[in-house]
């Protein structure tokens, strides 16, 4: 269901040119990690989702020590942006 769903999205996001998507991500890291406040957690918000999006559909092709980096990556990303949004970080 969320694979069809995802494959216009996916088509258009292939379709860009190569430096948007990865551009895009790290100004949001960026602001994400530099904002002190929960505004930097709003701004590592779609980070987070995207990357979760991504290693989702990707998950039934990953080996086991693939999905233990998506995992760590994940994990990382979705901690920083939660101590942002609690104001704790």
């Amino acid at each position: 269901m969320i694979e069809k769903r995802s494959a216009p999205l996916l088509f258009t996001l292939h379709s860009m040119p190569r430096l948007v998507v990865p551009v895009t991500m790290l100004a949001l890291m960026l602001l994400g990690t530099t904002v002190k406040s929960a505004v930097g957690g709003l701004f590592l918000l779609p980070i987070a989702l995207f990357v979760l999006w991504l290693v989702y559909l990707a998950w039934p092709t990953l080996t086991p020590r693939q999905q233990l980096m998506r995992i760590l990556a994940i994990a990382i990303v979705w901690s920083i942006m939660i101590l942002r949004l609690l104001g704790k970080a």
